[in-house]
C-alpha cells in the first residue's frame, strides 16, 4: 500500500500571511496606533456633539421685549420686611403626646408648657 506523499505548504501572497510576522514584531503600528486614532476621532465627534447640545439649549433661553419687562415690574407684589420677618420667624409648636402640661421636648430644645 503507497503512503501519502508529503506536500509542501503552498506559499500564499495573502495579507494575512504577509503581515503576520509585522504584528509579532511590532505590534504597536497595528493595535495602538488605531486605538489611539479611534479616541482622537471620538474626542473631535464627542466635542461637535456636545456642541450641539448647549445650542439647542441655548435657543431656549428667550429675551423679553421693553413692554413685557414693565409689565412684569406692574403686576409684582409690594414686599414687606416686617411680614416678611413674621414668616420667616414662624415656627409650628410639635405636640409629642396629648397631655399638653407635660413637657414637650425637640431634639435641641425643651419647651415646658
Amino acid at each position: 500500500m503507497p503512503t501519502f506523499e508529503s506536500k509542501p505548504l503552498r506559499k500564499s501572497n495573502s495579507l494575512v500571511t504577509r503581515l503576520a510576522p509585522k504584528v509579532r514584531q511590532r505590534p504597536l503600528l497595528f493595535f495602538g496606533v488605531p486605538f489611539l486614532a479611534t479616541m482622537v476621532a471620538a474626542s473631535f465627534g464627542l466635542a461637535s456633539l456636545t456642541q450641539t447640545r448647549y445650542d439647542y439649549n441655548a435657543t431656549k433661553v428667550q429675551t423679553i421685549s421693553k413692554e413685557e419687562e414693565l409689565k412684569m415690574k406692574k403686576d409684582r407684589k409690594r414686599i414687606d420686611i416686617r411680614e416678611e420677618y413674621f414668616v420667616r420667624s414662624y415656627r409650628p409648636t410639635v405636640f409629642a403626646s396629648s397631655d399638653l402640661s407635660a413637657d414637650i421636648r425637640c431634639s435641641t430644645h425643651t419647651f415646658e408648657r
